[in-house]
C-alpha cells in the first residue's frame, strides 16, 4: 500500500466471507436525452412574449417512430386569468391541455398540464385527469414540452405576425373538455 493511504475497509456478509466495499456504478438511465437543457438554454432567457397563440411544433421521436402522422404539428393556447387552456394536434394524438396556472415569465421550469384527447387512426380516447405533461416557456415564444402517453417530447415555436387574442376562446375550449369528459370522444 502507498504510503499514506488508508485501505478501504472490507466488509464482511452473515458467512464471514469479505465483501467489496467497492461501490457499483450507477445504472443507466432511461432517460433518453429529449429534455437535457442546452448551453444556449442555461444562459439568459427571452422575456415571456406572448403566449396565446398558434405554435409551429415538431417532435421528431413521433415523424421517426409514425411517419404516416407527418410532421405539421400545432398548438392553440388561450390565457383564461390565471389559467392557461390549448388545443393540440401532434399527429399521433390531438386534443386539448389545461393549465391550473399558467406561467408568468420566461423559465426553464417545467409548467405542468392535464390533458384530454384521443389517438388518432386507433379511436382510443384519454378522458380524466390522469393525463400527464409539461411545457418549459423558454421565452421569445420558444417551447419544448413532453406528453406522458408513448413519451412524446416536443418542441414548439409561437407563429409571428398573430394578433394578441388567441383565435379559440376559453368557453370553446372549456366546452371540448367537459363534453370530451362525457362522451370520450369530440373531435
Amino acid at each position: 500500500m502507498a504510503r499514506g493511504r488508508i485501505p478501504a475497509p472490507v466488509m464482511q456478509n452473515d458467512d464471514n466471507h469479505s465483501n467489496l466495499s467497492e461501490d457499483s456504478p450507477p445504472p443507466y438511465s432511461e432517460y433518453d436525452g429529449e429534455d437535457e437543457i442546452d448551453e444556449n438554454e442555461k444562459a439568459a432567457l427571452a422575456p415571456l412574449g406572448l403566449l396565446n397563440g398558434r405554435y409551429d411544433i415538431s417532435s421528431p421521436y413521433v415523424t421517426d417512430e409514425w411517419p404516416y402522422c407527418g410532421s405539421d404539428f400545432e398548438l392553440d393556447l388561450t390565457i383564461s386569468g390565471s389559467k392557461l387552456w390549448g388545443q393540440f394536434d401532434l399527429g399521433l394524438i390531438e386534443g386539448l391541455i389545461y393549465f391550473e396556472e399558467r406561467p408568468r415569465r420566461s423559465s426553464n421550469k417545467r409548467v405542468p398540464f392535464r390533458w384530454r384527447g384521443y389517438e388518432t387512426g386507433e379511436n382510443s380516447g384519454f378522458a380524466g385527469d390522469g393525463n400527464e405533461g409539461w411545457i418549459r416557456f423558454l421565452g421569445g415564444g420558444r417551447i419544448k414540452g413532453y406528453f406522458d402517453y408513448q413519451r412524446i417530447y416536443f418542441q414548439g415555436q409561437r407563429k409571428s405576425g398573430q394578433r394578441s387574442k388567441s383565435g379559440i376562446d376559453v368557453s370553446t375550449l372549456q366546452s371540448k373538455w367537459d363534453k370530451f369528459e362525457e362522451e370520450k370522444y369530440w373531435w
